[in-house]
């Protein structure tokens, strides 16, 4: 009787699904045709096999972390495949053009 309830609570908690519960359940309840179909009735089971269909999930582009090699505690060594581009580097590129050009700056370069 305990296995039976343990089988439902497993049930209820999604961690088996219905096929795997009825065909656990008929070595308890098999034996009575009429209790099956109803215990069959109950959890919704129409007998029909479930089509899954293993396709891959899509790349998303992103390079998972805790995949790469670890330099220090905080650090990880990324893929040669991963380019980092950082959009504010061209805006200090060209602030630091600007700067150059600036009369105030050279004076203060001049020896």
């Amino acid at each position: 009787m305990n296995e039976f309830l343990k089988l439902c609570n497993l049930f209820s908690q999604d961690l088996i699904d219905r096929h795997t519960l009825v065909s656990k359940v008929s070595g308890f309840i098999g034996g009575s045709p009429e209790l099956m179909r109803y215990f069959k009735d109950m959890v919704r089971f129409d007998g029909s096999d479930e089509v899954i269909e293993n396709v891959p999930k899509a790349p998303s582009g992103r390079v998972s972390l805790s995949n790469c090699r670890a330099m220090g505690p905080s650090y990880r060594l990324l893929p040669k495949r991963v380019s980092i581009t950082f959009p504010c580097v061209s805006v200090l590129i060209q602030l630091r053009v600007i700067l150059w050009k600036s009369p105030f700056i050279a004076a203060f370069c001049l020896p």
